[in-house]
């Protein structure tokens, strides 16, 4: 074969380093763009393993110590490169430094496309790169993908030493190859390992055929990463009922994602079950891990899949956990404490869950993923979103101090986390963002200490613009919130200048302009606002002192005409206020309260009397963006925390609001705006953990 040399049983072609300058390929797996690339025409000569031929192996092995900026892609396309047009795509790997791929082909020509991973980075050129292409036989790539999957049988597996112990089967670290499927993402690939930025996307992987025998047992499996400098990988692991995980019959009885050790277990039927194990990122390199099975036989309550089933009731559900097992620890609970699992199946599509008693509580869904983990269940109650069926898993220490549970069943009406881009374009930097408002015609305004931006929410893929140097709109009337009432759009700057102003109108429905809105104020000292908010006639600021002992004022201006602010009322043991939203009848704040940090709602006819923790969550100390979908009785609440996760309450008005929790987690602790346009029903979003420039997205 003319470039390459036989190097063993395989075929050698060497690129040069700094020989491959153009971009020629389409490595449509690769998300953020290739470098450039080269093609090898390889025409493979036995059937598949059907036909009693052999495997496709594509070794490509730059140096081993090339840096990231010369990591490589690999894609291998049927056909020829002298076809009219290139053949279908069967294998396409991104972003790591070596690559190995199996395939099982029919005889016939292929093409092996290698690029450098990216086009940034220009003046690193392609790396010196050895591609080796050989065909083998599917027990030389044992461990790698369906063709020959680990069994009892292979040489990694050691046989339980005592009666009822643990199969284990100890994955080597030759182990370098994506087997799932022809790329990654739904079908195939690990399924709960679907994060930001770029979803399901993980490395090499390995799956093990184990045979269950009884159909009542419990399937425990333990996963230890062996990688000798743990940080540089971590490891995924899903059980499955066949061994194609892209397949149409394929059933998940259990997954995890992104840590070196798992413990988790499933009730899969007798049989066989089919265990995959992957690192988490394409990068990084799998080096070694021990994969021990064993099948128990937990009593109610000592395992998910045992579970003790709750029926709804009116009133608190009394428990009293006897589990003598710790299976599937939830990861907030404390070392060496058993647990208890309790069962419960919605009759709407949220439930809330709080304790009676201060101890641990964990929320799962029903493929025994942890949604939620926290130390005290009866000050931060979890919630849950699903659809009318699903069936939610309550986990308790054994013994605890939690003598009864509360769950309380609602229909959920609000935004569920669908996520589009509004891939608007900035003409400046927005990373800087604080406040966000939506305006009448569902104009949004995007603002921080010093930009200002406004954008269409209706429009995909539209330009932002911002108001003009001779606008006068800088940090003086900018600061952490924004509100509008109709086509007004209104700022909050920062000052703790007691008698000047903070309010200012910035947009007055049609242009940009400046009018300072609270006028000859006397503001108490130290006392910074952070938070502003609107009933359509009003305007509500509310103070951010940083000691308990301080208290948050409320101040009220009219939103028809500049006047001077009015002190409508203080809460004398809220502090550190973050966000604000209002309907008729409350106030809700984002701050510290008697109960820790969290939403309080506070009553606008006794602003002085005890606030009700409605959700607890992280604030931080800067800004958390409240909205409320109606200005009289709102259904649903959302507030964004300080870790970038927006939550929801439900009937926030009501005497039983439900906190159910986290409904999107987009976004990171960077990230703050968040607004809701009341007539479409839709959040906005800003966003930088699927582009650190930052993004604006709509969440239905």
């Amino acid at each position: 074969m003319q470039g390459a040399s036989l190097d063993g049983g395989a075929f050698r072609f060497t690129l040069d380093a700094g020989a491959v300058t153009a971009v020629n390929g389409r490595f449509a797996c690769d998300p953020n763009g290739i470098g450039p690339d080269a093609v090898i025409q390889y025409v493979k000569t036995t059937p598949d393993l059907d036909g009693g031929g052999r495997l496709l192996h594509v070794q490509v092995l730059p140096p081993p110590t090339v840096p990231t900026s010369q990591y490589v892609d690999v894609e291998v396309i049927a056909g020829s490169c002298d076809a009219a047009d290139a053949g279908a795509s069967l294998k396409c790997l991104w972003y790591k430094r070596n690559w190995d791929v199996y395939l099982d082909l029919p005889a016939g020509p292929v093409q092996v496309w290698v690029a450098k991973n990216s086009a940034a980075t220009s003046t690193v050129g392609f790396p010196h790169t050895d591609v080796f292409i050989e065909e083998v036989p599917a027990q030389a790539a044992e461990g790698e993908g369906c063709f020959a999957p680990y069994t009892s049988a292979s040489a990694v597996y050691t046989p339980p030493s005592t009666p009822g112990g643990p199969a284990t089967f100890t994955l080597p670290s030759t182990i370098n190859s994506f087997d799932m499927g022809a790329t990654w993402g739904a079908p195939g690939s690990i399924s709960c390992d679907d994060t930001a930025p770029y979803g399901d996307i993980h490395g090499v992987d390995s799956v093990i055929r184990y045979d269950k025998a009884s159909a009542t047992s419990v399937l425990r499996v333990d996963v230890q990463n062996l990688d000798p400098t743990l940080s540089q990988s971590d490891l995924n692991v899903e059980l499955l009922n066949v061994c194609n995980p892209t397949a149409m019959s394929k059933q998940s009885f259990t997954c995890r994602a992104n840590a070196d050790t798992h413990s988790i277990t499933a009730r899969p039927p007798a049989g066989p079950v089919y265990i995959w194990v992957s690192t988490e990122a394409t990068s990084e390199e799998f080096n070694g891990a021990r994969v021990e099975v064993t099948e128990v036989t937990p009593g109610p309550g000592e395992s998910w899949p045992t579970a003790q089933p709750l029926a709804a009731m009116s009133g608190p559900i009394p428990i009293a956990p006897t589990s003598m097992q710790r299976l599937d620890a939830p990861s907030c609970f404390p070392a060496g404490v058993n647990v208890h699992w309790y069962a419960y199946t919605l009759v709407n599509n949220a439930v809330g869950v709080s304790a009676t008693g201060a101890a641990h509580l964990a929320l799962y869904d029903e493929n025994g993923l942890q949604r939620a983990c926290v130390a005290d269940g009866q000050a931060s109650p979890l919630g849950f979103v699903g659809v009318p069926g699903d069936v939610v898993y309550v986990a308790v220490t054994s013994p605890t101090t939690i003598t009864a549970l509360t769950l309380v069943d609602v229909l959920y009406t609000g935004v569920t986390g669908r996520i589009i881009d509004l891939d608007v374009q900035f003409p400046a930097s927005p990373l800087t963002e604080f406040g966000m408002a939506v305006a009448q015609g569902s104009d949004v305004y995007l603002g921080g200490t010093s930009a200002l931006f406004k954008f269409s929410g209706v429009v995909v893929s539209g330009a932002a613009t911002q108001p003009q140097a001779d606008a006068g709109i800088g940090t003086t009337q900018l600061g952490y919130d924004l509100v509008a009432v109709g086509a007004q759009v209104f700022s909050v700057d920062s000052t703790t200048t007691t008698t000047a102003s903070r309010l200012f109108r910035v947009f007055d429905g049609t242009d940009w302009r400046v009018t300072p809105w609270d006028l000859t104020p006397t503001y108490p000292t130290s006392a910074p606002t952070h938070a502003i908010t609107a009933d359509g006639t009003t305007l509500f600021l509310s103070t951010r002192r940083t000691t308990a002992s301080s208290g948050v004022e409320f101040y009220a201006v009219s939103a028809a005409a500049p006047g001077t602010p009015m002190l409508v009322g203080t809460n004398p043991v809220l502090w550190y206020a973050t966000g604000l939203a209002v309907d008729s009848t409350y106030f809700y704040v984002a701050s510290n309260g008697p109960q820790g940090e969290g939403v309080y709602r506070v009553s606008r006819a006794n602003i002085a009397g005890t606030p009700v923790r409605l959700a607890a969550i992280d604030t931080g100390t800067l800004t958390n963006n409240l909205e409320v979908d109606s200005a009289t009785v709102p259904q649903n609440l959302y507030v964004r925390a300080a870790n970038g996760d927006v939550h929801a309450v439900v009937n926030p008005a009501s005497g039983t609001p439900v906190h159910i929790g986290a409904i999107t987690t987009i976004g990171d602790g960077s990230d703050y705006g968040m607004a809701y346009d009341r007539t479409r029903r839709v959040l906005y979003l800003f966003e930088t953990d699927t582009d650190t420039a930052g993004r604006v997205v709509q969440v239905d």
